[in-house]
């Protein structure tokens, strides 16, 4: 619990930068299932990658290490006068839990928001993620989750 306060902090502190201009590099938090840090780097385009590290906040206590490479679809549908842009991709993690590792694939598939000034972008994200090595396992992460840019 100590942990995200002070990832809720510094992520509270950055916003103070906000006179700096937007940047393609991303870093915030997110809770959920996992709960933890959350990294995105804008490839230009319509493409980006982004990163996760984090824990479970249940009784089975995983960790879970992820990348993913996301095709975005900005203004995909419209509240008031928010535009909500849509993401979608590919990408690998690793989950540890109870003594199992499991190795495989994810799925992604999220909305958000950003904010201009401070730039900040809020998101909603569910993945799923099948593991092939050394067992098959399948599971659904969801977190929901806010990121500066610079």
């Amino acid at each position: 619990m100590k942990s995200i306060i002070k990832v809720l902090t510094l992520a509270l502190s950055l916003v103070s930068l906000s006179s700096l201009a937007a940047g393609p590099f991303g870093l915030g938090a997110v809770i959920g299932q996992p709960s933890g840090l959350s990294a995105r780097y804008s490839l230009g385009g319509n493409n980006a990658i982004d990163a996760s590290l984090g824990w479970s906040l249940s009784s089975n206590g995983y960790v879970a290490i992820s990348a993913d490479y996301l095709w975005e679809k900005p203004n995909f549908f419209r509240i008031d006068s928010a535009n909500f842009d849509l993401h979608y991709g590919a990408g690998a993690g690793i989950v540890t839990a109870d003594g199992f590792t499991g190795i495989g694939f994810r799925a992604p598939v999220g909305v958000s928001y950003y904010f201009k000034k401070p730039a900040i972008q809020v998101f909603f994200e569910l993945a799923a993620f099948v593991a092939l090595v050394p067992d098959s396992d399948f599971w659904i992460h969801g977190a929901l989750g806010g990121r500066y840019y610079f």
